[in-house]
């Protein structure tokens, strides 16, 4: 988290408010009688609070405000989607499982380092001919291979392989 002090006029106003902080606290307490029984360290002392003190306050007119910059890192989601309608086992070829076996397994050891939560299969299921989506979370260390075998895939995922 990155915090900034700005201000809404140019940077020299502070020099300003500085100068008559304190100038300010050097005419209230220099060469004036009153304190001339006290010691010096004393009223040098009064002058720096009270020149700090008006200074504070000059600078709070000038309102300033902080910039806060919050960085979150969000790790990808990888989301494949799988229809296993009783029409798609019917047409579907033979090579197709293993190659989307051996390509789900190039991306992980691609995105590893990135995959902290897993993969995301969404698995279209055809269930009393009504189409129901099931999202099914997959550790990306072991991907099951009963999901696998029961999952035909289209080649919609290959051009980002």
């Amino acid at each position: 988290m990155i915090n900034t002090l700005s201000f809404s006029y140019p940077w020299w106003y502070t020099l300003i408010c500085l100068s008559l902080g304190v100038l300010y606290g050097l005419l209230m307490y220099y060469r004036d009688k009153r304190f001339s029984d006290y010691s010096p360290w004393l009223t040098r002392f009064l002058t720096l609070v009270r020149s700090v003190t008006v200074f504070l306050i000059l600078l709070l007119l000038l309102s300033p405000f902080v910039k806060t910059i919050k960085e979150d890192i969000k790790t990808p989601v990888i989301l494949f989607a799988s229809d296993i309608s009783e029409s798609i086992k019917e047409t579907a070829k033979a090579g197709d499982l293993t190659l989307w076996q051996s390509n789900l397994d190039n991306l992980e050891k691609i995105y590893h380092q990135n995959l902290k939560s897993g993969i995301l299969l969404l698995v279209l299921m055809s269930i009393l001919k009504k189409k129901i989506a099931l999202l099914i979370r997959v550790p990306t260390s072991a991907v099951c291979s009963d999901i696998l075998t029961k999952t035909i895939v289209t080649k919609i995922w290959e051009p980002w392989c």
